[in-house]
């Protein structure tokens, strides 16, 4: 199942705040370089998954061309990432992960639980500077932290 159906299957319609059926479903692999970022000594293939209760938040919270952007593209932002930050603590998930689309920057929030990743949340980021406070792990650019 892709993830246009499953949001129709699960999240397309429903009231604000409803509740929708805990469902999961495959976002993408994570590549060999990514899964090296995130210092995974694991030699398998690592799948990102999105819940339908991480998709409905997505549906009641952002506008519907954030959402559809973001529900299209998720898999390019998380498969090939431009930029990933480790999250700070208090914050849901793990690490970020950034892309740039025609000078729009998004970003989804990956949390590592249980063996699997799951992506928590993920949004456009309006102003430059919102990662001036977080740790860059890597950039696609060099392939190497910044110091």
């Amino acid at each position: 199942m892709q993830l246009k159906t499953f949001h129709q299957k699960y999240i397309y319609r429903t009231e604000y705040h409803a509740f929708v059926a805990l469902a999961e479903i495959s976002v993408c692999y994570i590549t060999k370089i990514v899964r090296n970022v995130l210092d995974n000594t694991e030699t398998h293939k690592l799948v990102v998954v999105v819940t339908t209760k991480a998709l409905k938040h997505l549906y009641d919270k952002r506008t519907a061309e954030e959402y559809d952007f973001i529900l299209f593209n998720m898999t390019d932002i998380v498969r090939y990432p431009d930029q990933i930050y480790l999250n700070k603590d208090k914050k849901r998930g793990d690490f970020l992960f950034v892309k740039t689309f025609k000078e729009q920057i998004f970003t989804c929030a990956i949390e590592k639980l249980e063996g699997k990743y799951f992506l928590v949340t993920c949004f456009r980021v309006r102003n430059k500077k919102y990662f001036n406070n977080y740790k860059l792990n890597w950039s696609w650019r060099d392939g190497t932290p910044s110091s």
